[in-house]
């Protein structure tokens, strides 16, 4: 038996112990669930890119594509070809290496030749470049001679007088293949046939001079060209000797492009070139080719039947494709879900769209661009939104949304009521698409329990949890979620958990020892709590004193001390001051105090209005600083300023101490402003893309609206206030976000012109 104090302490123990399990029955009874549970999922999705390029190329004889990017595929091109001709051409009239060759000489009357020439047939109108022939000059020749393209005398088979081109005979000593060039001379000829003449007839009567141009009498390749002497006058014309000559042309005749086997080759589709309905004019489609050429100028070969080169136009429309991710939200709830997606649309210079993928599910769909609702220029047809090339503009801001229904599946479990280390078993079917079911346990006191996400796999799967020895009593929720790319679902299902109360006195006095600690433990952490409200406020105040501070500064004045002269200033805002008004007043009222309170080796700060500021003085060892404010500043002012004194003095206290006037050497005092007093909350902002710098979610966020705030204002920068004026109050996260901006040098501040 129990002695009577033993006795009383129990009752007492009990009381307590009853009287804290009543409380705690009461918290979790006035704990009621969320009027709708809903949880947020991030999931990717994807958009397709297309762009038709359509241009013309004139006077080419190959095909260069610049393509919008290396990741772009080719799904197909139309290509149309106009004006089909040959282009350069070396044309060989004769070149048999079994040849003679004929002299022009004048050394006596008894031997003499003036000129040598040959028929040129052309039968197409041409374009003359040049002529190659082949001869030499003798040793001693040293007066030069003409080479000329001249009409012809159908009549005698010889030269006539008309000179259609005429240059210096370009020849040696050597007997070789020699280029006359008449490019310069913009020879066209019209079909028909012309001499080509080698002219000595103003060579001196009893020279040395000889000149030698080879001949084929023989077998020449083309035997019923005229040949023809001058000595008193042109002889006629006699066929089968023929000068050697080639001629550089290029002609004026308009092919088939069957004439010409003409085919194209886009990496390994090959298709030929069908003929048009006019003459020179030819077309080819390649479709549903779809492959990635991995460059950034896409070239297509042309192959034809012969050596020369190709001359066309070509009018071409090439279809281009590019598969780009991106992240979506999707906000799953008891009542249907609801999707959000923010893609980056990044125009190219071509006729441009993007496609979408939406589900027959989805409703409500709205689409924005830069906070704007442009739904009704967009089109949704056979499961795709199309988003058309005239309404996609240049860094744009892009938001599409959209509701759906939320998909029902059966969650079962047989098992209403658990107790302690019992098994809760149950199974889920789910939705035959593929997707992920997540699994969540919420006990009684509205914590998770456990949360288990898998891929579905089978038509029905099961969960196990086995309760603990000691659960917490009363409704525990099991809550299902169903998702994919697409489409989402939820369930819900509430189950009892039942803890019998039996207590011996062991468990009496442990309960007591628990009821203590919980108590200490609660103090403890609302102790924490405040403590850590109280950390978050300083935070919040100190960046707001930070900001407050650097958009209260209207000048900052350093002098020297000895000397009273400014060794650098800048002016931020406020009215108009002379700054060696002010430093040469501060340096007077500074001299009367230290007359008063003899302190000169004391580092001194003096404050006081001047014609509406707010003005203070703080002296260092060889230096003032002088800060004009709109308002008081805070006491972190008066720390930067010791923190900014402090890099002065170690960068440029040697410079201090020889300054004689010369203020270039104390520019460098600007970074330091930057540094200490953050002045680029001052300055207009303009954004710096760069590469190299990790940009996070909440920072590309906020260039998204200094954005969307310049292109509004028509303005090429953006004011830290009005960036942080567009939420009510201010917002500590989006303060530290801007200056980590600016330290990443992605905002940059735009400085006066000085």
């Amino acid at each position: 038996m129990y002695s009577k104090k033993v006795v009383s302490i129990i009752m007492v123990l009990h009381f307590v112990v009853v009287l804290a399990l009543s409380s705690i029955s009461y918290s979790l009874d006035e704990i009621s669930p969320q009027e709708e549970l809903e949880v947020s999922i991030q999931n990717h999705f994807e958009f397709l890119e297309s762009s038709d390029k359509i241009e013309e190329q004139t006077d080419v004889n190959s095909i260069d594509i610049a393509l919008p990017g290396l990741d772009w595929n080719i799904t197909g091109i139309e290509m149309n070809f106009t004006n089909l001709k040959l282009g350069r051409e070396l044309k060989t009239v004769e070149d048999q290496e079994d040849w003679n060759d004929n002299l022009i000489y004048n050394q006596n009357p008894a031997k003499k030749r003036f000129a040598l020439a040959v028929q040129m047939n052309l039968t197409e109108n041409t374009t003359i470049y040049g002529i190659f022939i082949h001869g030499m000059k003798e040793e001693g020749t040293i007066n030069d001679i003409m080479f000329q393209i001249r009409g012809y005398d159908e009549l005698n088979d010889a030269p006539n007088a008309t000179k259609y081109g005429e240059v210096i005979l370009n020849i040696s000593t050597v007997n070789d293949w020699y280029y006359q060039d008449f490019s310069s001379q913009n020879v066209e000829l019209p079909k028909g046939s012309y001499s080509l003449v080698m002219n000595g007839t103003d060579l001196l009567e009893g020279g040395i001079d000889k000149y030698r141009w080879s001949l084929n009498d023989v077998d020449p390749t083309t035997p019923f060209l005229h040949s023809t002497e001058y000595v008193d006058d042109w002889a006629q014309g006699t066929i089968n000797t023929t000068y050697l000559y080639k001629i550089d042309q290029k002609t004026d005749k308009t092919y088939k492009p069957s004439e010409l086997n003409m085919n194209v080759t886009l990496n390994s589709f090959k298709d030929q070139v069908d003929d048009g309905t006019v003459l020179g004019t030819g077309n080819v489609s390649l479709q549903n080719i779809n492959f990635n050429p991995n460059a950034a100028v896409l070239n297509i070969p042309i192959e034809i039947n012969r050596t020369i080169q190709l001359s066309f136009t070509l009018n071409y429309e090439l279809g281009l494709q590019h598969l780009k991710s991106f992240e979506g939200d999707l906000t799953i709830g008891e009542n249907g879900n609801e999707w959000t997606l923010s893609p980056t649309i990044d125009r190219c210079n071509f006729n441009y769209s993007v496609k979408f993928w939406v589900p027959p599910s989805w409703e409500a769909l709205k689409v924005f661009r830069d906070n704007v609702d442009v739904t009704a220029s967009t089109s949704r047809n056979n499961g795709r939104l199309f988003i058309p090339n005239s309404t996609i503009t240049v860094d744009s801001t892009w938001k599409i949304s959209a509701s759906a229904p939320k998909v029902d599946f059966k969650l079962d479990s047989p098992q209403e009521t658990f107790e302690p280390g019992e098994k809760l078993k149950f199974t889920v079917n789910p939705p035959i698409e593929d997707g992920n079911l997540t699994f969540l346990l919420i006990d009684a006191l509205d914590t998770e329990e456990l949360e288990e996400t898998g891929v579905v796999n089978s038509d029905e799967i099961t969960f196990e949890y086995e309760f603990s020895s000691n659960p917490h009593e009363g409704k525990w929720t099991i809550i299902m979620f169903w998702n994919n790319e697409t489409d989402a679902g939820v369930q819900i299902q509430e189950i009892e958990v039942v803890v019998p109360f039996t207590l011996t006195t062991e468990q009496i006095v442990f309960l007591s020892l628990v009821i203590g600690i919980l108590v200490v433990a609660s103090i403890t952490s609302y102790t924490t709590i405040k403590r850590y409200r109280r950390r978050k406020e300083e935070r919040r105040r100190r960046i707001f004193n930070k900001y407050m501070d650097a958009l209260n500064l209207g000048m900052i004045i350093i002098t020297e001390k000895t000397t009273g002269l400014d060794i650098f200033e800048q002016k931020f805002a406020g009215k108009e001051m002379d700054a060696t008004l002010i430093s040469g007043f501060l340096d007077a009222i500074r001299s009367f105090g230290l007359e008063l309170t003899s302190s000169e080796d004391q580092t001194q700060t003096i404050k006081f209005d001047f014609k509406g500021s707010r003005v203070l003085m703080t002296e260092f060892k060889n230096f003032r600083i002088i800060s004009v404010m709109l308002e008081t500043p805070s006491n972190l002012f008066i720390d930067a300023i010791n923190d900014l004194a402090k890099d002065i003095e170690h960068q440029y206290g040697e410079k201090l101490d020889k300054f004689r006037g010369d203020r270039s050497a104390f520019s460098g005092i600007q970074q330091l402003l930057e540094k200490h007093l953050l002045v680029s909350l001052i300055y207009p902002l303009n954004i710096v893309k760069t590469e190299e710098v990790k940009i996070h979610t909440e920072e590309k966020s906020m260039i998204n609206r200094a954005k969307s705030m310049m292109k509004q204002k028509g303005s090429d920068y953006f004011f830290v206030s009005s960036l942080l004026a567009q939420r009510k109050g201010f917002q500590t996260d989006d303060a530290e976000t801007i200056l980590n901006l600016i330290h990443k040098k992605v905002f940059q501040p735009v400085y006066p012109v000085s």
